[in-house]
């Protein structure tokens, strides 16, 4: 009696190197692939909130610079970077200290609003200095009737830079 033998089977239960090969560039590419579009909604995430504090910023110092200086009795200086007037605070006809306000735009970017009693606070930062400045319709600061306020601020992130800008023309109610 012959037995033929049956040859026997492999254990094909592991992987090969090729098999492990592939499976680790594709691995690799999704990985890059998603680690991209992390970042890049991350960084446009990032300038998004840099941009919105930026506005912000701006707009608080727009609408309370307009405020003041709508009610302002007159101005006292004007600049290109700063202006002051008087504020009759509690209406009495008398300019006592710390109802003259000063508003300055700094070179390193901050906007400061400042009295004759008081050192400035910092109300806005990342002002382009260069583009920011109040002008007048006079060039004497008791004649003046309509203020423009124009700011721009930089905003942005990981070294790309966006610019938000507002202007308005504020009109002393007083003068």
């Amino acid at each position: 009696m012959t037995t033929s033998r049956l040859p026997t089977q492999r254990d094909d239960s592991g992987f090969s190197t090729v098999e492990l090969a592939v499976a680790l560039v594709v691995t690799a590419i999704l990985a890059s692939v998603m680690f991209t579009w992390i970042f890049s909604v991350y960084t446009a995430d990032d300038r998004h909130l840099s941009n919105d504090r930026a506005i912000e910023d701006l707009r608080t110092v727009v609408d309370q610079l307009s405020r003041e200086v709508r009610s302002a009795e007159h101005l006292t200086a004007v600049g290109d970077k700063s202006l002051s007037y008087w504020l009759d605070s509690d209406r009495d006809d008398v300019q006592e200290p710390g109802e003259t306000i000063t508003w300055t735009i700094q070179p390193d970017g901050g906007v400061i609003r400042s009295t004759d009693t008081t050192t400035g606070s910092v109300l806005a930062q990342k002002i382009d200095y260069g583009s920011s400045q109040f002008s007048y319709d006079s060039s004497d600061p008791v004649s003046v009737a309509r203020v423009t306020i124009s700011l721009v601020a930089s905003a942005g992130a990981d070294g790309e830079s966006d610019t938000a800008g507002m202007e308005t023309d504020v009109y002393l109610r007083n003068a």
